[in-house]
């Protein structure tokens, strides 16, 4: 399964696996980099999570069939955020520079482990 995405900043399209959200990999448009704020990706991922075992629920009586358009969201949903909630974004995205580097240090420490263990 995959979700179709549409950068708002250079209107390119792609899609990006729901197993790679689940996981906490992070949302970035793979045309022009811009990227969703790592609180909000794992957000995303926990909802799905969540969608999913309802949905595993459902399965032995109900199939089910769902489309989501983001620029057609009921109400509440269907506000702009407010401006502290961009300020927060703005700061996560901040947080999200050293977010690669993080998975960097993991791996170099597992490499570590793995040399000190043999």
């Amino acid at each position: 399964m995959t979700i179709d995405f549409n950068c708002q900043q250079c209107d390119a399209s792609f899609e990006i696996e729901i197993g790679e959200i689940l996981e906490g990999d992070p949302i970035v448009c793979p045309n022009c980099g811009q990227k969703a704020a790592r609180k909000i990706s794992e957000e995303l991922g926990n909802a799905l999570d969540e969608l999913l075992a309802k949905v595993a629920e459902l399965r032995p009586k109900f199939l089910l069939a769902l489309t989501i358009e983001s620029d057609d969201l009921p109400a509440p949903y269907d506000e702009e955020p407010a401006e502290e909630e961009e300020e927060e974004e703005e700061e996560s995205e901040e947080e999200d520079e050293g977010y690669e580097d993080d998975d960097e240090d993991e791996d170099e420490d597992e490499d570590e482990d793995e040399d000190e263990e043999r």
